[in-house]
């Protein structure tokens, strides 16, 4: 059954704010913060209680709407407006407290590293309140980006949680919603620049890929290295003409080098590369993989770094040219 303050908070929603307010100014302040409470629980009227509520209290409302709507928002300007600013405060901040559970669900809209960042600096108990209010699902992933000594820590303190007064969620969650918004607003992405470079100079001529490199190598040789070793794959061996394959491997013409080097190499790539030599050469380079079997991945990836430097040898060298994708530098 339907309370009285309930009933009471409708029609105030259905009389419209001004006359709303005319009648709050008449009672008591505990009867004003008691049907401010009830009217922020309330969502919406619909036009069929809304002309009952009317009518039962005899009165008319012409220009009404055809839904009077509730919620915090409403509550908070009938009560600025009935009482004034700083006499309502007090009323905002007991509605305030009273959805703060509901508070807590919004968190749940910033991504959870985010939210792990934050309660990370916070003392272990502080953080087991916020996730305690959260959804198992978004919880755990909040709890999957804190450092293992921490997680446990936050863990065994939910386990442990008790009842929490409504005033220190509150406190909590309007200092944890301010840091996640400054921590939004400022928040960096990491970029790989060297990545990126790499993936820049794909787009320019050879020459001025070198001077690029040259350049940065003066500064940092290993980073240009790094940057140079991103530019030409073993994937991209698969772009060289087969004249060209034939002259790597004149010039690298270890059978166990290249054997290593196609473990798990794909069969397009594989098939280009065993196509463009010799059927004796080829056969050998097969038996080899097979004699090899299974080997260490570091040995797979020294094998095809030692083909990829014997590639830019031959390039520097002008004997091969190094395509890429769609494009010809």
């Amino acid at each position: 059954m339907e309370k009285g303050s309930q009933k009471a908070a409708k029609l105030l929603l259905a009389l419209g704010k001004e006359n709303a307010s005319n009648i709050l100014q008449h009672l008591d302040e505990k009867y004003i913060e008691k049907l401010a409470v009830e009217i922020a629980e309330i969502s919406v009227i619909n036009a069929e209680e809304k002309e009952t509520l009317l009518k039962e209290f005899r009165d008319t409302l012409k220009k009404a709407q055809m839904e009077s709507t509730g919620g915090k928002d409403t509550a908070i300007a009938w009560l600025e407006k009935t009482l004034g600013k700083e006499k309502s405060q007090k009323y905002i901040d007991k509605i305030e407290k009273s959805k703060v559970h509901d508070y807590f669900k919004k968190l749940s809209d910033y991504p959870p590293e985010d939210l792990a960042h934050i309660l990370s600096s916070e003392l272990p108990q502080t953080a087991a309140i916020v996730l305690s209010q959260l959804k198992p699902p978004y919880a755990a992933a909040v709890i999957k980006e804190f450092e293992r000594e921490y997680a446990a820590k936050v863990s065994y303190r939910i386990a442990k949680s008790t009842d929490v007064l409504p005033e220190v969620l509150y406190a909590v969650y309007k200092s944890l919603k301010k840091k996640l918004e400054t921590f939004s607003e400022d928040k960096f992405y990491e970029i790989d620049g060297e990545n990126r470079l790499a993936e820049i100079l794909k787009y320019v001529d050879s020459e001025k890929e070198e001077t690029i490199l040259e350049s940065i190598r003066s500064e940092d040789d290993s980073m240009a290295e790094r940057i140079r070793s991103q530019l030409f794959t073993f994937a991209d061996i698969i772009n060289l003409e087969q004249k060209e394959v034939r002259v790597l491997m004149e010039r690298l013409s270890s059978y166990e080098i290249w054997a290593k080097a196609l473990k798990g190499a794909g069969e397009p790539l594989r098939r280009h590369i065993l196509s463009s030599i010799s059927i004796n050469r080829s056969a050998d380079i097969i038996d080899e993989m097979d004699r090899l079997d299974r080997i260490p991945l570091s040995e797979v990836e020294t094998a095809r770094n030692t083909v990829i430097d014997t590639i830019h040898d031959l390039e520097s060298e002008n004997r091969i040219v190094l395509r890429k994708d769609d494009y010809v530098r």
